[in-house]
Parts: structure tokens; C-alpha cells; sequence
């Protein structure tokens, strides 16, 4: 099937394995708040499955993509855990510089100018309630104060998803790679023109043919790469 073919792969055949959790988290998880589409968080869920090694996530805002993340996880029955970072600010306002930007969205997303308070709780109690918070574990930070706290080539699944600017994302990309195992999944989202520094960095990465990745797939917002070894 290959790697890409894997990431499309509906839930249905995993999660039948699963126990009791998964109840609550087929209840739950399409209710929390976030930008994902629901195409990348299969992605999500399927490469957390998939990867071997710890998964790292940059940016979990309310947890719609670490439940993603942890689900997968769980579901593989691997020991390992979901590394959610963020600064959780607080009060968050949502702000879209395009009115009509992702119109198709339905209730359960931020809408413009909602003001989110309590956004660490709100996300603490989201991945409860899809009962993965025992995979998770939670750093309450900025991704470059925290990224020695993590030891080289051991992730197996990197999701970055923090500051958009191009400068944030190259320096998340630099920090948090050498962390990444040889054969590991980096994703990065929002790769869409509204996001211009995203696109610039992604540009830049697939322009550099030396520079340790192969691109595996483009999924909605999604760029999928793998580790591999630099030529």
C-alpha cells in the first residue's frame, strides 16, 4: 500500500481493535474546536498509528489535532507518547484576514472573533473526554524554549503547527528535526497560499535536494515528508 496509501486509511479496520476508549473518542473527537479538515485528521491519526518512536506536536491550540494524534497512538498499542506544545495564550481571539476564508466550515470550528478563554483547560478537558489524555503529554511553552528537553532521532512523527510566520516555522523545522528518527514522518499544515510564510519555507525545503526529506504526499493543507538518510 505504501506510506501514503496508509495515512488515507479509513479508521473503521483500527479502531475495531480497540477497547472501551474508543467510544468516547468516536463521540468526541469531531466536536473539538481547531482548523484541521477532517481529510488531515485521519493523516494525523494514521501516521501517529504507523510511525515508530514518540510523537511531537507543535501547536495543539484546543487539542482537535492531538486527539488525532493520541488515538493513533493508543490504538497501535505502542508505549510511547504525544509531546503537545503550545503557549496556550490566553484569552485567544480568532482573527481571519479573508472574511470568506474557509466558509465551508461547519459550528464546531473558531469563528471569527470569538474570544476562547481558559484555552489550557479547555484543551485538558477535550482530550479527557476522548479519554487519549493518558498519551499526552503536555508542555506549556514556546517551542524554542523546550526543544532540548528532547532527545535526537527519537520521534517518529513530527506535526508542525505553531507560529505561521516563515521565521517560526524554518526555526521549529531547525530545532526539531535533528529529533526526528531516520524513516520518521514530519508534517507541516496550512501549506495554502493565506499562509504565505508556510508556503515560502515549504518552497525553500523541496527546492533543497540535499536536505534529508522525501516528499510523501500533499493531503488538503497538509505537507507529509519522511526522514531519510542525506545523499
Amino acid at each position: 500500500m505504501g506510506i501514503a496509501g496508509e495515512l488515507k486509511k479509513p479508521y473503521g479496520e483500527s479502531l475495531a481493535k480497540g477497547s472501551g476508549w474508543c467510544q468516547s473518542w468516536v463521540d468526541n473527537h469531531k466536536l473539538v474546536q481547531g482548523w484541521s479538515a477532517n481529510s488531515e485528521l485521519l493523516v494525523l491519526y494514521n501516521a501517529a498509528r504507523i510511525a515508530t518512536g514518540d510523537v511531537l506536536e507543535i501547536g495543539c491550540f484546543l487539542g482537535r489535532s492531538t486527539v488525532q494524534l493520541a488515538a493513533g497512538l493508543k490504538i497501535s498499542g505502542r508505549s510511547g507518547t504525544v509531546h503537545a506544545i503550545d503557549p496556550f495564550f490566553d484569552p485567544f481571539k480568532v482573527t481571519y484576514d479573508d472574511p470568506n476564508w474557509r466558509s465551508w466550515w461547519v459550528d464546531n470550528f473558531p469563528q471569527n472573533g470569538d474570544v476562547i478563554t481558559g484555552t489550557k483547560n479547555v484543551f485538558l478537558g477535550n482530550v479527557k473526554k476522548c479519554q487519549v489524555d493518558d498519551k499526552i503529554s503536555v508542555h506549556h511553552s514556546l517551542s524554542r524554549d523546550i526543544h532540548g528537553a528532547f532527545q535526537n532521532e527519537s520521534l517518529g512523527v513530527l506535526f508542525i503547527d505553531g507560529n505561521h510566520d516563515y521565521e517560526h516555522v524554518k526555526e521549529d523545522f531547525t530545532l526539531y528535526f535533528p529529533k526526528v528518527a531516520k524513516g520518521g514522518l514530519v508534517l507541516f499544515h496550512d501549506v495554502i497560499p493565506s499562509h504565505p510564510g508556510v508556503v515560502r519555507f515549504i518552497k525553500e525545503l523541496e527546492a533543497d535536494k540535499n536536505n534529508g526529506l522525501e516528499s510523501i504526499a500533499h493531503i488538503t493543507s497538509l505537507g507529509i515528508y519522511q526522514k531519510v538518510a542525506r545523499k
